[in-house]
């Protein structure tokens, strides 16, 4: 039970570390983009807003005196009244702009020439929209065939495992007919290769946390190099063989 628990918390260390924004210093840094766009308006909001009251000020040629009543809530209501000034500026100025644009095209309104250049405009922002849809349905067909290939190869990496499961499970059988000494001393290796897993795992998030430190301290280099090979039965044979080879 506790190797299980460790287990998982290397894996929550290891994801953890992947996730974590590259050059992030401080908290800040680590907030999501969404938050930060909701932080990055609340700002423009708050300075469009001072700025409109600077204006009104200046123009007005009042004095800037502390207003009465609840200070927090005149501010509240100034930003809305701002936001909401500055969207109904912009949405009435693209509605006057679309007006236009009809009068023109469909009533004949302005100068041939004027009339020239926005069905010229009109026409190329028609072929950029009809070549950006093409895009986006093209896009859409390899997301659908990348999912498509990534489940074939899903499950095609499970039918493996299943097969090398199955070959696992006959040969265990086999030698526990024959030899169940080596049956348990197997089982007992694969305990040991799975404790060894765990540990340079463990080694090599720890590590990768310190990344600011790595230049500065080659031992943590040569300790993730030396980890970063996949151990199980087959590497012991390996090294084993390497070894009474070379004693020999």
């Amino acid at each position: 039970m506790e190797f299980k628990r460790l287990s998982e918390a290397v894996e929550q260390l290891k994801e953890a570390i992947a996730n974590f924004p590259v050059g992030a210093t401080t908290l800040d840094d680590y907030k999501p983009t969404d938050e930060k766009i909701v932080d990055v308006r609340q700002s423009l909001t708050a300075l469009n807003a001072r700025k409109l009251t600077l204006h009104a000020i200046i123009d007005s040629g009042i004095s800037s005196n502390e207003p009465q009543g609840d200070l927090i809530k005149s501010f509240q209501k100034l930003n809305e009244s701002s936001t909401n000034y500055l969207i109904n500026s912009k949405t009435l100025k693209l509605c006057y702009q679309s007006r236009a644009i009809q009068d023109i095209v469909y009533k004949g309104a302005g100068t041939p020439e004027i009339q020239e250049k926005v069905k010229a405009c009109l026409n190329k922002l028609f072929m950029v929209n009809d070549k950006m849809t093409a895009k986006n349905e093209k896009r859409k067909e390899l997301v659908k065939k990348q999912y498509q290939l990534k489940k074939e190869f899903h499950h095609a990496i499970y039918d493996h495992q299943e097969v090398l499961q199955e070959k696992e499970a006959r040969k265990n059988q086999h030698l526990q007919e024959t030899n169940p000494d080596i049956v348990q001393l197997k089982e007992k290796i694969n305990r040991s290769i799975a404790k060894i897993y765990t540990m340079k795992k463990l080694i090599t998030n720890l590590i990768a946390a310190m990344s600011e430190h790595l230049q500065d301290n080659e031992e943590l280099i040569d300790m993730l190099s030396k980890h970063k090979e996949v151990i199980n039965l087959e590497t012991i044979i390996e090294l084993t063989q390497k070894q009474n080879s070379g004693n020999g």
